[in-house]
């Protein structure tokens, strides 16, 4: 009698009361806490129940509202649960020198790798085992200081590289283009400053930051990948006041614009104050509506395009012709107070994420913190959250390139400890941080065909693959629940 009447107190007890008992509980504990009687079975299936506890655990607000697919509350619990656990499965330890770029072709079958040992390293992955990597291609870049970034185009057709160029009067940056999957170089393109990094607009043209020493004239300046002819200025970023002097944009980040079809949104890193980017503009960039008058005022001719290619790599005129039919114009611009060390825009949560470290007096340009914060935008370039990103180690007056990337779940970034960060791109939150290499994390990324599986490069010279789990028991005891 005195068990039963135990047992009828248990199941006596308030909802509230028994879901902040259960909140101390791991998912197992919660599983075999299901299987004990109807009323806790109960519980455990309110999606109230699990709402709460995400809330608490990943810092959501309690008024935040579900992704818009169909999800329930505690399938996003086990999707962050699971991510948790994030693990590596293996270390690619080929590169001579620092690590500073990593990242994946469109299709997901290769990634590439930069580092300041002058090579770009192409890795491909086997269709018919993620986990089986080899080496595809080896650029050298023999005559370069060190290789910065690498892009492969929208249609993966092309490799961009960027890198710092020991040229006869000093440093230069250089963007090289090469065709893919052959590596043949089809051009190069000197910029200034040397730390100016390239980024594709289009499946056919790229575009580069330029800084004109003579004019101080910043603008951005938009390339064929077929025609050696010269760069067309996409535009010309204004001065904020006529007291302010201009530095070169430097990071470029490119997405559609879902709101207005045939646009496209130029995100990119600038200054006015000091010479390290700490500003983040906007720019539209839109079709022109003829190519022929395009051509007239321009002075290009078709025939300029023709190049000799084979058969197999000509590309039609009209895609030439589209490849520098775009014309761009000066948005807005934000004051972020803090140096701009990475940048990624997410066209389908039409969100911006800037990885940046801020100075120490707000007012005064200058010396940097000592830790680094994500921070989120809308693309109306209005602040929606700041995200604690980890500390640094670099003297105040110097810092790393931190490159994120993202994916429809997902943001992924390193920090200066070493740590990978993976944040959720919808609730604006942090799903947890793992210590993964030994050094400075400078770039890490997600496979764009699946998300389960991402990279990370870093200052110890080694490339790290990681791997969401998906332990089938767990999933298979708790997917009734």
């Amino acid at each position: 009698m005195d068990s039963e009447k135990e047992t009828n107190k248990w199941s006596d007890l308030p909802h509230f009361l028994l879901m902040d008992i259960f909140s101390f509980l791991s998912m197992m504990d919660l599983f075999q806490c299901s299987v004990v009687c109807q009323s806790w079975y109960g519980i455990l299936k309110d999606d109230i129940y699990w709402k709460r506890r995400f809330s608490a655990e990943w810092k959501v607000e309690r008024d935040t509202k579900i992704r818009e697919n169909g999800l329930t509350w505690f399938s996003e619990y086990k999707r962050f649960h699971l991510t948790s656990r994030l693990r590596p499965w293996t270390t690619l330890n080929v590169h001579k020198d620092e690590v500073l770029h990593v990242t994946f072709s469109h299709c997901g079958n290769y990634f590439s790798t930069a580092s300041k040992d002058k090579q770009v390293i192409i890795w491909s992955i086997s269709k018919f085992s993620s986990k089986c990597i080899s080496i595809f291609k080896n650029l050298k870049f023999k005559e370069w200081n060190c290789v910065q970034l690498s892009a492969f185009s929208p249609n993966d057709k092309y490799l961009l590289v960027s890198g710092i160029h020991n040229h006869i009067s000093g440093f230069r940056g250089e963007v090289s283009i090469y065709q893919f999957p052959e590596c043949n170089l089809l051009r190069s393109v000197l910029c200034v400053p040397y730390d100016c990094f390239g980024c594709w607009l289009t499946r056919n043209s790229f575009i580069v930051g330029h800084f004109d020493v003579l004019s101080h004239n910043v603008s951005v300046l938009l390339y064929n990948v077929h025609s050696p002819i010269y760069p067309k200025t996409l535009f010309s970023h204004p001065k904020t006041s006529e007291n302010t002097y201009l530095y070169p944009c430097r990071m470029f980040n490119v997405c559609e614009n879902l709101m207005n079809q045939g646009q496209k949104l130029l995100f990119y890193s600038c200054s006015e104050i000091t010479q390290f980017g700490h500003a983040l503009a906007i720019a539209n960039i839109e079709e022109e509506k003829s190519a022929d008058q395009q051509f007239e005022r321009d002075g290009v001719l078709p025939s300029q395009f023709d190049l000799n290619q084979s058969n197999d790599n000509v590309h039609s005129h009209k895609d030439e012709v589209d490849s520098l039919n775009y014309k761009g114009s000066f948005k807005c611009l934000v004051n972020l107070k803090a140096v701009i060390i990475g940048l990624v825009a997410d066209e389908n949560q039409s969100k911006v994420f800037v990885n940046c470290r801020p100075w120490v007096a707000e007012e005064t340009p200058g010396e940097i913190m000592n830790e680094t914060e994500l921070r989120i935008f809308d693309f109306e370039l209005n602040l929606l959250k700041v995200i604690f990103n980890g500390y640094a180690i670099t003297p105040s007056n110097s810092f790393f390139f931190i490159h994120l990337s993202v994916s429809p779940n997902y943001i992924v970034s390193g920090d200066e400890l070493g740590n990978i960060h993976i944040y959720d791109s919808f609730y604006n939150t942090c799903i947890c941080t793992i210590p993964g290499h030994e050094k400075v994390i400078n770039s890490a990324a997600i496979s764009p065909t699946n998300s389960q599986f991402m990279c990370s490069a870093s200052d110890d010279g080694t490339v790290k693959f990681w791997e969401i789990p998906l332990p089938r028991r767990m999933l298979s005891q708790v997917k009734d629940l």
